[in-house]
């Protein structure tokens, strides 16, 4: 049988054509090592030593020009760098509705003496700066706002990295003539407008104008705190001197006021928290299903601690939640008010439902659940702990403008209320306060709200009645001196009628809402027109509106000369509220 070796061509010649293939395949091959070796590197520098075999190396190589060229203008522009974001956040291109649009925006080190000169250069304010660096300042951020030809403000942010740094830079800055401003964690404010600074987690700002600025400082204050995560220790008052009984006794040590804090009842028998559980962002934690309502008043936190009553082994939980400001506490305290539970004189406002007692004071609403098995002994060492931490806050009791200013004749007791956002399910109805009449049987539900001037007050009026048209039908509208008003009514299906009013008057938006008598809502609608004046001074913190957008928020119009959803303010419902 034939082998390999045995063939016929391997004992002679092979023929014509295997001869041509292999010589063909023998030049391939050499002409691949030759094209390897002239671009592979390893005869570099012999092939750069001879022009030839530079271009030939330049035909047969891979070209080191890129396939397509991308024009600079399409090419995505970098990032920029981490401070100078931090800096558009904390000082964005306009504030809110103030119209003030932002010019050169800056972000300095404060790394040396150096750095302390160029932010100096860049017009720092030379004492601002100085207190900063001497508090432990990181960065500084600045820039100057201006609205048109009308002198503008300036505004400078450090960073302290630290909230408690934050506050003493706050506290060492505060002059002697200015007075406390509830804004962020705390701040000042000098009467003329001015001047103003606050302090919000490692934050301190400090904002300068003069008297012809476009905007006071307090109204730029609240715009900017409202892009601050709003943390760190709560300041507190100063102590009350203690009173001693002999020149050479030491006073006692006494507790800061007007801070909620879990004090002891007296006798005993009721012992505090060993451990004070602290919420912020993370609040769902603790109230999930029930956070969303606390964010639409502007909560900061939740302190939760667990009371404990040894002789009967029974514990209480308190939650203490800091709203920031009275008009907040009173309108979540009365969102979940049992309306028909019997009033408490505890803080402010309380009540009892079963074994917990409710109540709000100062800026704060506090819970106080007993055990739900318990009677009365239980229901009475609930009110011993609620009026504990009740005397731990501060507060001046004086009525909220509103209260004034709604009549206080046929109210419904426990019907005032307020609403921070989403009033009456309008997203740019906010700030407003409510209270709710019984005349001889009918039903009156009146709300009332402060702008920040007159003008404000009728881009408000304005968007409401476009957008109520969209709704419900248009009886009447009417320009009664001082202010406009219109008259209502809402279709119901197989049902009597809705009607309503609304009406603006100085910086006044207010009205009455869902009742069927329709000479009735006139009436008293007209009646509440005339009992306030277009002359009052309008609410600064209304300046800025919050932005809010929600299910059940109406469609806005797109009148754009209304107030917007713009830029929030952290602590809505503040001292200005009253």
């Amino acid at each position: 049988m034939p082998s390999f070796f045995a063939r016929k061509y391997m004992r002679d010649k092979a023929p014509p054509t295997e001869r041509r293939v292999g010589v063909f395949v023998l030049v391939l091959l050499g002409f691949i090592i030759a094209v390897f070796l002239l671009t592979g590197g390893l005869l570099k520098d012999f092939v750069n030593a001879h022009p030839a075999l530079v271009k030939a190396k330049s035909f047969f190589g891979i070209s080191e020009n890129p396939l397509f060229t991308a024009a600079p203008e399409n090419m995505p522009q970098p990032p920029p760098p981490h401070e100078i974001r931090v800096a558009q956040t904390l000082l964005p291109s306009s504030l809110g509705q103030t119209q003030l649009a932002g010019n050169d925006l800056r972000a300095l080190p404060l790394r040396s003496d150096a750095d302390a000169q160029a932010a100096r250069d860049a017009g720092v304010d030379a004492d601002f700066l100085a207190a900063v660096r001497t508090a432990g300042a990181r960065w500084v951020y600045t820039r100057a706002y201006a609205a048109g030809q009308s002198p503008g403000i300036s505004v400078d942010v450090a960073d302290l990295g630290d909230p408690a740094r934050a506050a003493a830079a706050c506290k060492s800055r505060t002059p002697s003539a200015g007075r406390p401003l509830t804004v962020g964690r705390a701040g000042w404010l000098i009467d003329s407008g001015r001047l103003a600074g606050f302090w919000s987690g490692r934050y301190y700002t400090e904002i300068r104008g003069d008297a012809a600025s476009a905007i006071p400082a307090e109204t730029a204050a609240r715009s900017l705190a409202s892009l601050q995560l709003n943390y760190g220790v709560t300041p507190a008052l100063p102590p009350a001197p203690a009173a001693v009984a002999k020149t050479d006794q030491t006073p006692p040590a006494a507790k800061a006021a007007g801070v909620a804090r879990f004090a002891e009842p007296p006798g005993g028998k009721i012992l505090g928290p060993t451990k004070i559980e602290r919420y912020a962002e993370n609040l769902y934690e603790k109230i999930d299903g029930k956070e969303s309502a606390f964010r639409a008043f502007f909560v900061v936190d939740l302190k939760f601690g667990q009371y404990t009553e040894p002789d009967r082994r029974q514990s209480y939980d308190v939650y203490i939640y800091d709203m920031a400001a009275p008009a907040n506490a009173l309108g979540i305290y009365m969102s979940e008010r049992v309306a028909t539970a019997p009033a408490l004189a505890i803080g402010r406002d309380g009540y009892a439902s079963g074994t917990s007692i409710f109540f709000w004071k100062g800026p704060y609403y506090v819970n106080v659940l007993g055990p739900p098995d318990g009677g009365d002994a239980t229901l009475d060492v609930s009110k011993q702990i609620a009026h504990a931490v009740a005397e731990t806050i501060a507060d001046d009791a004086q009525p909220f403008w509103a209260d004034k200013a709604l009549p206080s004749e046929d109210r419904v007791p426990n019907s005032f209320s307020y609403q921070a956002i989403n009033a009456l399910g309008y997203g740019f109805l906010q700030r407003m306060w409510s209270a709710s009449y019984d005349m001889g049987g009918k039903r009156l539900n009146v709300y009332l709200t402060k702008a920040a001037d007159a003008d404000m007050a009728k881009a408000t009026f304005k968007r409401f009645a476009n957008s109520v048209a969209r709704y419900d039908k248009v009886l009447s509208r009417e320009a009664p001196a001082g202010g406009e008003l219109i008259l209502t009514e809402s279709p119901m299906p197989n049902r009597p009628s809705k009607f309503g009013a609304a009406f603006r008057k100085g910086p006044y938006f207010g009205g009455v809402a869902d009742c069927p008598d329709r000479e009735f809502v006139a009436q008293h609608v007209r009646a509440l027109f005339d009992r306030l004046s277009a002359t009052d001074a309008g609410d600064p913190a209304a300046a800025t509106v919050v932005p809010v957008k929600t299910e059940s928020s109406h469609d806005a119009d797109s009148d754009q000369s209304a107030p917007t959803e713009g830029q929030p303010e952290s602590t809505e419902g503040n001292e200005s509220g009253y």
